[in-house]
């Protein structure tokens, strides 16, 4: 009995000690000033300003579900199924972009998650098996052909 109680906590421990390292305090005002937010069931296009081959500035928009303006990226966050949540993403842009995605939970903390770079001209899909009722985007950046192009 007690080797099963100890086998849990170190189970529990992997698995929470691990997500632990992942979540920023909310009280700390973490806002970027190129934040885009995007909730559930909702379309937050994403304009984007590049001079010199880097990006200047972004601001967060609203957008009609079927158009994407040039110089934009179209963020939608909507549920798949009552356990998942699948972010679309579109560009208008045309060279390659890299973000970071921040998840927030219920209780507002935030959650830091990998994200992919999306190519010019292109659709995007992230998926998370489980709920989301926000996520935090920003430190948007272009990316040159020889950059890594994983998705972290």
């Amino acid at each position: 009995m007690q080797v099963r109680i100890i086998l849990v906590l170190i189970f529990a421990f992997a698995i929470f000690g691990c997500n632990a390292g992942n979540v920023k305090d909310s009280s700390v005002s973490n806002v970027k000033s190129d934040e885009i937010s995007v909730v559930p069931d909702s379309k937050v296009i994403a304009i984007i300003e590049i001079s010199d081959g880097k990006i200047s500035s972004v601001k967060a928009g609203s957008g009609d579900a079927d158009a994407v303006d040039e110089g934009t990226i179209a963020f939608s966050l909507s549920e798949m199924d009552e356990n998942g949540m699948m972010l679309s993403l579109q560009s208008t842009l045309g060279v390659t972009v890299k973000f970071d995605i921040e998840m927030v939970d219920y209780r507002g903390k935030r959650h830091y998650t990998s994200s992919c770079p999306i190519m010019p001209g292109r659709r995007l899909l992230e998926i998370w098996w489980h709920k989301i009722p926000e996520l935090k985007i920003s430190n948007f950046r272009v990316l040159s052909d020889t950059s890594n192009m994983a998705c972290e």
